[in-house]
C-alpha cells in the first residue's frame, strides 16, 4: 500500500468542509424523504464546470444515452468507460462531467460516461447489467483497449464488472481504477460510524441500501465475499476521511493477493471521491495524475 499525507492546510481543508456540510444539507433531505427526483436534480449540478479544452459529444451505448469526453491531446487508442458514482439511486453523466473532463484531460484518453439505470426504479443488479452491455458495445465498435473507471457505487460496479467479465469469458479490459468503492453493503464498517466525513454520511448509505437492495439482498451481493483473483490490474484509492475507509482497507487486504499487479493508494485525512473537489483540494490533480502512470504502467 502506498500513503500519501495531507497537503491541503488543515485551515484550509475545514474551511472546505464546513461549505460540504451545508451544501450537502438540502441532499440528506431530499435523500431522507425518498424525493429522487429533486435529489438528482441537486446531484447534477455538481458537474456544471468542465475543462474548456474537453469537448463532449452525447451518443448511445447499448441502448442507453452516454457521453464522450474528448481532449485535444489524445495519446493512443485505448478509452475509458466511466461508471459514475451516487449510491446506485443518483448520478448521471452530468453529475460527473467535471470528474470525467479531468480524467480526460489528464489521462489524455477519450473517456465515455453511461447513464445506467437507477433505484429505486430498478432493483440492484440492473446497473451492473447495464455497464456490461456498455462494455461489450464499445468491443462491437471496435473498441479494443478498454479501461474500467468509477468511483463509489461506479467503483463497486467497476469491480462487479470485472467479475463478470471474467466469468463470461470475454475479451478483458487492461486495468481498472475504482475511487473509494462502496463494497460492503451490509454496512458492517466500523468507520461508517466513526468517521464524520462532509461528502458521505453513514444516513446516505443507509438511504442507498434500502432502495437499491431487495429482499435483504445485500449481504448477497456484498463484494468483499467475492472472488477477486484472475483481474486485470486494479487501482484503488483509500481516502483516509472516508466512511468507507475500514471497507476499502478490507478490500485492500483481499487484493493484496488476489491482485498481486494491482495497486492500493491511501490518502491520509481525505474525504469519500476526494478527487471530485479538484481543484479545492490539491490531492485531487495528484491523484488522478497517478491514474495516468498506472494505466500507462500496464500498457
Amino acid at each position: 500500500m502506498f500513503k500519501y499525507p495531507q497537503l491541503t492546510s488543515r485551515h484550509l481543508y475545514s474551511a472546505i468542509k464546513i461549505g460540504l456540510k451545508i451544501s450537502a444539507l438540502g441532499i440528506e433531505k431530499s435523500a431522507h424523504q425518498g424525493d429522487f427526483f429533486k435529489l438528482r436534480k441537486r446531484y447534477d449540478l455538481m458537474g456544471k464546470i468542465v475543462p474548456r479544452s474537453i469537448s463532449r459529444t452525447h451518443t448511445v451505448l447499448g441502448q442507453m444515452s452516454a457521453t464522450w469526453f474528448t481532449p485535444k491531446k489524445v495519446s493512443d487508442r485505448s478509452v475509458i468507460l466511466y461508471c459514475h458514482g451516487g449510491g446506485y439511486c443518483i448520478g448521471s453523466t452530468q453529475s460527473h462531467a467535471a470528474l470525467c473532463g479531468l480524467i480526460a484531460k489528464t489521462c489524455q484518453r477519450k473517456v465515455i460516461s453511461i447513464n445506467y439505470r437507477l433505484a429505486p426504479e430498478h432493483a440492484y443488479p440492473a446497473m451492473i447489467d447495464d455497464g456490461y452491455t456498455a462494455y461489450q458495445a464499445l468491443l462491437a465498435e471496435g473498441h479494443s483497449r478498454i479501461i474500467l473507471m468509477g468511483d463509489s457505487a461506479g467503483g463497486a460496479m467497476v469491480l462487479s464488472l470485472l467479475q463478470k467479465i471474467r466469468d463470461t469469458g470475454i475479451q478483458p479490459p487492461l486495468c481498472a481504477v475504482a475511487m473509494s468503492p462502496w463494497v460492503d453493503f451490509e454496512m458492517k464498517s466500523p468507520t461508517l460510524y466513526t468517521h464524520k466525513d462532509p461528502i458521505l454520511s453513514k444516513e446516505m448509505v443507509a438511504t442507498f441500501t434500502k432502495y437499491t437492495f431487495r429482499h435483504n439482498s445485500q449481504k448477497q451481493h456484498s463484494l468483499v465475499y467475492t472472488n477477486f483473483e484472475h483481474l486485470p490490474p486494479i487501482l484503488i484509492t483509500i481516502a483516509g476521511g472516508d466512511v468507507l475507509e475500514g471497507e476499502n482497507l478490507q478490500l485492500a487486504t483481499i487484493l493484496k493477493t488476489a491482485n498481486p499487479t494491482g495497486r492500493i493508494e491511501y490518502w491520509e485525512g481525505m474525504p469519500h471521491v476526494f478527487q471530485a473537489l479538484h481543484p479545492l483540494l490539491k490531492e485531487a490533480q495528484l491523484s488522478v495524475n497517478h491514474f495516468k502512470t498506472f494505466i500507462e504502467s500496464v500498457l
